[in-house]
């Protein structure tokens, strides 16, 4: 990076000159360190891929003589599997089954309150006017 001071030679710029000089000291001891702003979730996925591909070349590595999966073939080809392991957070499908059976009923009893409710008040209403 390029730095400039400008420097006056007159005794009456003598104060502005040091001020400059300071500055420029203090400018030209800065230091950047740059880093990538990445997300921690992003940041473990891309780990993730990387390890990917490394498991993927070392299976290709290893792959070459040995009689695996589909040996007669004569092709040369050769068959990599992932396998993707999900870790589920949270609720189970067997609870989340159950909360929607337990919701289900609470939404049932509340229509047969609401109808009751429905059913009493056009009654009241209907002994009212007589």
């Amino acid at each position: 990076m390029f730095r400039c001071a400008n420097c006056g030679p007159a005794d009456w710029n003598y104060d502005e000159t040091m001020s400059t000089l300071r500055y420029a000291n203090r400018a030209k001891n800065i230091k950047n360190k740059p880093r990538i702003n990445e997300d921690p979730k992003d940041a473990m996925l891309r780990e993730f891929q990387e390890e990917i591909e490394k498991l993927k070349l070392q299976l290709a590595g290893q792959g070459g003589g040995g009689g695996g999966v589909g040996g007669s073939g004569g092709g040369g080809g050769q068959k990599i599997v992932e396998r993707i392991v999900v870790k589920e957070v949270g609720v189970s499908k067997e609870e989340m089954d159950r909360i929607e059976e337990d919701l289900k009923r609470e939404k049932d009893e509340m229509r047969k309150q609401n109808a009751e409710e429905v059913k009493r008040v056009k009654e009241e209403s209907k002994e009212g006017m007589f």
